[in-house]
């Protein structure tokens, strides 16, 4: 178990090695926010301003502004060793699940090594986010669960059990949003265990204990959040998700994904051939139908295809003849709730499917557990055939993740937080310090290096950091423009991407009136610039431009 840990971290190391000091740039919001924390300033971007909840991790931030607090915080070294051990705890905390050493324990270890390997998991593990974090808390959800199932009747082993279930998925949602679907966990557990409607009271105490701890967790940090920021969801939540239909359309996702299990389930209680190749063509079909690409992608490329299509076949083979025992129950229900969770978000830029990293890790020990599960004749009768075809689904596997990575490690749209500071400190702090603004300003896109090293105000065009301009930006461009060219006057304005398009400071005149360009690009015949500018206030004389641009 240990060796399997240490080889995980080993992968995952690997990884970040390969990415060198790349930290991703939104990771630089939450760190901003952990050491005003431990500065003694509150939860704030930046010292002096109002409180808007620009992260949607608190659990990470409160973790960063410990090690903050101690001195023990370096932006880019702390994340990366503190994700690397946090992968091994999980791989660690779901191995155990599986028993002493035997091809059961080998094939979970083998599949635990591929999911590390895997760049939703390894690359987002040391990007500086909280998914390290909210992987080991999913695997750990997994294990009270498991834990819970297989409680004796008697005592209150299983309530202690559901208890800590309601614990882990509180900090779930503290840690991610979406992480508050968590608490589904145990009852889908047991509902798979066969056990929800079978008369037991046993049952509904420890769901109404899991869900019930697990709600006061959530709705105490709403609370928490009304007080402190005034509103009910997080800024990040205005910026990113508001109109969407995704979690509604999750839920549907997930039980169409249910109803073929269980159709499937129906017709395979007397096996053949025929049956087997329709429930095969029911389960491609509708995975093809519910657009699950993105979820099979996070797995690998075919191999990620293959890999959730055998596993909800087989667990439709082993439904067919009741319920699931404790292990597998624990495995599936967890892992259909990372899916829920996935599922659940609208599409994200940053790419390598960042939300996916706790299903990555628990779809492959899920499919070693169904497999036998479903088909122990095959599985007993034809080890070495699948053995081959394993070595050849690994092989293919690795070969197109390697590719994936590296045109990751490639893209320029995976903004770094240090690149993002250098780019600040070369630029805006020397343009500040040229023209001896007293209280300089700057708006800006990419924030998170900017907010790490920045003395001046800040203020985020990308939506995040900033409650006006988050509302505004989407839906109200004369609010956006009064706010920027009236309100708040920023001394210098960077903009580009599609934040340019968005705002479209041009079609105001204020902008040309009070704005001088340092540098700038046209986008296309659209009439809307890349570029940045400063007030021309900030001003002395007209050589003052040409001293910037040097």
């Amino acid at each position: 178990m240990s060796l399997c840990a240490l080889a995980a971290v080993a992968l995952v190391a690997g990884y970040a090695w390969f990415l060198g000091d790349w930290i991703i740039d939104d990771a630089g919001i939450s760190f901003a926010y952990a050491r005003s924390l431990a500065q003694g300033h509150g939860l704030v971007q930046q010292p002096g301003v109002a409180p808007v909840e620009a992260y949607s991790n608190l659990s990470w931030v409160l973790l960063a502004a410990a090690a903050t607090r101690l001195g023990w915080f370096d932006p880019v070294v702390t994340p990366k060793v503190v994700g690397l051990a946090l992968v091994g705890l999980a791989v660690a905390v779901t191995l155990s699940a599986f028993g002493r050493v035997g091809p059961r324990l080998l094939a979970a270890g083998a599949g635990l090594l591929l999911a590390a390997a895997t760049p939703a998991l390894a690359v987002w593990s040391v990007s500086g986010l909280e998914n390290p974090l909210y992987v080991l808390l999913f695997a750990s959800l997994f294990r009270t669960a498991l834990a819970t199932l297989r409680a004796p009747a008697a005592g209150s082993a299983s309530i202690a059990s559901a208890v800590c279930c309601g614990v882990v998925a509180g900090l779930a949602a503290l840690t991610r949003p979406e992480g508050a679907l968590a608490v589904l966990t145990l009852p889908l557990a047991i509902l798979l265990g066969g056990r929800l409607f079978g008369g037991q009271r046993r049952a509904w105490r420890e769901v109404t204990v899991a869900v019930g701890v697990g709600a006061m967790i959530v709705l105490g940090s709403i609370a928490f959040r009304v007080a402190y920021f005034g509103d009910f969801v997080p800024n990040t939540y205005w910026a990113k998700v508001q109109g969407h239909t995704r979690p509604l359309l999750a839920l549907a996702q997930l039980g169409a994904l249910a109803a073929v299990v269980a159709c499937g389930a129906k017709l395979l209680r007397r096996p053949t051939p025929v049956r087997y190749a329709l429930v095969s063509a029911l389960v491609a079909s509708v995975l093809v139908a519910l657009r699950a690409r993105s979820l099979t992608r996070s797995l690998g490329d075919v191999s990620g295809e293959v890999l959730l299509g055998a596993t909800l076949l087989a667990l439709a083979a082993r439904c067919a003849r009741g319920p699931l025992a404790a292990l597998p129950a624990a495995l599936c229900a967890t892992t259909a709730t990372t899916m829920l969770a996935f599922w659940s978000l609208p599409g994200d830029w940053m790419g390598e499917y960042r939300f996916a990293s706790p299903f990555v890790l628990l779809a492959w020990p899920t499919f070693i557990a169904t497999l036998p599960a479903g088909w122990p004749r095959v599985v007993r009768r034809a080890p070495r055939w699948g053995a081959l075809l394993a070595l050849l689904l690994l092989g293919w596997h690795g070969v197109a993740l390697a590719r994936r990575t590296q045109r990751f490690a490639e893209d320029t749209g995976t903004v770094a937080l240090l690149s993002v500071a250098d780019d600040y400190q070369r630029s805006f702090a020397r343009y500040a310090e040229r023209l001896a603004v007293r209280q300089p300003a700057l708006l800006t896109v990419d924030v998170g290096g900017v907010l790490w090293v920045a003395k001046m105000r800040i203020y985020d065009l990308g939506t995040l950091c900033d409650r006006v301009i988050t509302r505004a930006l989407y839906h109200d461009t004369p609010r956006l423009h009064d706010y920027v060219f009236a309100e708040t006057k920023p001394t210098f304005i960077r903009v580009h991407g599609a934040a340019a398009e968005l705002a479209r400071f041009d079609s105001d005149p204020r902008f040309r009136r009070d704005y001088v360009a340092i540098d700038e690009r046209a986008r296309g015949d659209s009439g809307v610039f890349d570029g940045s500018y400063v007030r021309r206030d900030a001003l002395t004389s007209p050589e003052d431009v040409q001293q910037l641009r040097r």
